[in-house]
Parts: structure tokens; C-alpha cells; sequence
């Protein structure tokens, strides 16, 4: 059966209908309402095979994966992943030497998902896995606009679930 990521039953998949969740271990969960945009890069990197082929390619290998991505987040919903995050690593004792608690070392999954209360049968689903806090960029300038701030949350694994079969591009 075909299927289209863009759209469902006829209709295009759009921010109006989203729901993003941040999951931690241990079963906890966040809903991440203060979202303005999440991006993922996946990409595949094969080698090539040439020999005596007068420079053409004449196969490539599997390859290996590079993920990455970044989020922009409204800077209360930040403060929210970050109070769970802030825990857990005080928790596993994830200090550096000034006693501040490190962020970084705490891996959490994001899971967002397109859906329609009309149709559940519409359902677009993309998951994040293995997401770190890795770095972030904070613009503090004078507006009208909530403040907003930049993170990189480099996923190891890159889901798209495609009528319920959950697919990566390595």
C-alpha cells in the first residue's frame, strides 16, 4: 500500500494537529506544548568501490548513518525539560567540578505525532531517540515576541513510523 508522508486521506500533515512528548527513562513523560520547531538531518555516507574501472563507480557499501538535529523551544517549555533533566542528572551524580548539575549527560527520546480527532486512522508519527541537550543559542533582543532559544538535541536514531511500520534510512 502506498503512502505519502505528506499527506493523509487527502489532507496535508500540519503543525495545527501536533502533539510533542518528551520521554525519559523510567516512564516519565512531558508534553511539550512551548515547541516552535524541531529539524532532523539524516544522512547516509557510503564508500565507494572503483578498481580498475577507469574511475567509475562500480559499487558502493552500506554506509554509515550520521543524525542531527536541533529544536527551537519557547524558554518556559525549555525550563520544563530542563527541571526534569536537572533531576535525573543529580540524581546518577552528574556534577561537574563547580557542583553545577550536567545537563548533557541525560538522554531523553522525543516522539511527535500529526493526528486528527476525526480520523484515527491518520496518523503521522516521527521519533527522536537518544536526544541529547548538546548545545544552545540564546538571543535576548527587545520585542514583542516570547523569548525563544535554540538547541542542538543530535538524536542517535531518526524514527518514521509508515503505516505502523517504523522505518530508518539505515
Amino acid at each position: 500500500m502506498a503512502s505519502l508522508l505528506e499527506t493523509l486521506d487527502g489532507r496535508a500533515v500540519s503543525w495545527s494537529e501536533i502533539a510533542v512528548t518528551a520521554n525519559f527513562r523510567g516512564a516519565t513523560s512531558l508534553p511539550l506544548i512551548g515547541v516552535k520547531s524541531i529539524k532532523a538531518d539524516s544522512k547516509v555516507d557510503r564508500g565507494e568501490k572503483r578498481g580498475a574501472s577507469g574511475g567509475r563507480v562500480v559499487a558502493r557499501t552500506t554506509g554509515s548513518l550520521t543524525n542531527s538535529g536541533s529544536a527551537t523551544f519557547y524558554a518556559s517549555e525549555l525550563d520544563n525539560l530542563k527541571a526534569i533533566l536537572a533531576a535525573a542528572a543529580a540524581e546518577a551524580g552528574f556534577f561537574n567540578g563547580d557542583g553545577h548539575v550536567q545537563l548533557s549527560r541525560i538522554g531523553f527520546d522525543i516522539t511527535i505525532t500529526h493526528d486528527w480527532a476525526d480520523d484515527p486512522t491518520g496518523m503521522y508519527v516521527r521519533e527522536y531517540l537518544g536526544c541529547h541537550l548538546d548545545s544552545e543559542s540564546v538571543n535576548d533582543a527587545e520585542g514583542n515576541e516570547a523569548k525563544t532559544i535554540d538547541v542542538d538535541i543530535n538524536p542517535l536514531q531518526v524514527v518514521a513510523v509508515i503505516n505502523g511500520v517504523r522505518t530508518v534510512l539505515l
